[in-house]
């Protein structure tokens, strides 16, 4: 099973560095001003999992990075 979503993101370098050592079944890559992230999971369970606790990440990066403006 795969998924892959695209965000588009204020600071996806600042992102992208934050998030890059996450999990050993995640690429995470920047295009342009998009952050990408491709995951690979064994079952449905196992890839809900791993989107939510990227979501989560990258909205908690992002809330940051606006405290921090």
């Amino acid at each position: 099973m795969e998924a892959e979503f695209v965000v588009d993101c204020k600071e996806p370098e600042i992102i992208y560095n934050s998030l890059k050592v996450e999990g050993i079944k995640a690429k995470v890559y920047l295009e342009n001003t998009s952050l990408i992230i491709n995951l690979n999971a064994d079952d449905i369970t196992e890839m809900r999992a791993a989107i939510n606790g990227w979501l989560r990440l990258i909205k908690m990066c992002e809330k940051l990075l606006e405290v921090l403006e």
